[in-house]
């Protein structure tokens, strides 16, 4: 619980004063991912700072859960928002480097367009993915799903969630 606590924490003064709810849904018992817990933080810690970005009011919930596969089990961080979403043509290039969801958004809100480009990379390293669903006005949902055990060649520490 401690990358997401802290994920959590770095994120509140960004949403001090604004009409934003930052809601945590951790389950109980998570076991850790193996990870690196700087990039983990980061990774989570990116996600929530782009709901809050493209979130003027509403809520942004980050919710952790355990999940059972055959292949093993996995741990899903899911960011969603009630933000302005993104349309069939913003989620295809999302994941390139440098690509922003629209040029009056990159306007608008900034950023390089690497963060998400860079998480996946992450996330792939060690086995997991990133994935999203959003509609225009709707909001997105953005969920990070990576093996309780990460590679055993990783080099990584393990991470507490």
């Amino acid at each position: 619980n401690g990358v997401v606590r802290d994920a959590c924490l770095l994120l509140r003064p960004t949403v001090r004063g604004r009409d934003i709810r930052l809601q945590e849904d951790l389950a109980r018992d998570l076991p850790g991912v193996v990870a690196d817990p700087q990039g983990l933080e980061q990774v989570v810690l990116n996600l929530l700072a782009n709901a809050c970005k493209f979130t003027t009011d509403g809520e942004i919930t980050l919710q952790v859960a355990r999940e059972k596969r055959p292949t093993g089990e996995r741990l899903r961080f899911t960011v969603s928002d009630t933000g302005l979403g993104m349309s069939a043509e913003e989620l295809s290039h999302l994941f390139q480097e440098f690509a922003q969801a629209s040029p009056s958004t990159a306007r608008l809100h900034g950023g390089t367009g690497l963060g998400l480009a860079l998480s996946q990379r992450f996330a792939q390293r060690l086995g997991g993915e990133i994935t999203v669903a959003s509609a225009p006005g709707k909001g997105s949902t953005f969920s990070l799903v990576l093996p309780a055990q990460g590679p055993a060649d990783s080099g990584a520490g393990p991470a507490r969630t």
